[in-house]
């Protein structure tokens, strides 16, 4: 499958590409009521210029909290009740 979009200087340029890859472009260009074109430029806009990638969350200690009695223990005291290697 081919399809054109017009690059840089206004040159028309082919870009190949699957049946299906094409079919899910222009549905999700449908779906959002833009053309394939702008759907191409606003994926190359936020990836490239814009940087927006996924964040890496960090976890937040305690992952569980409780409202249970705190035991306040040194490493020492509990090296003598569990065994390590």
């Amino acid at each position: 499958m081919v399809f054109h979009i017009y690059g840089i200087h206004g040159r028309k340029q082919a870009i190949r590409t699957t049946g299906s890859l094409y079919r899910k472009l222009k549905e999700q260009a449908a779906a959002q009521g833009r053309s394939i074109r702008e759907l191409i430029l606003l994926g190359v806009r936020v990836t490239l210029i814009e940087g927006k990638r996924p964040h890496s969350k960090r976890v937040k200690f305690p992952l569980i909290a409780s409202d249970g009695p705190k035991v306040d223990l040194t490493n020492e005291q509990i090296y003598e009740h569990i065994e390590f290697p």
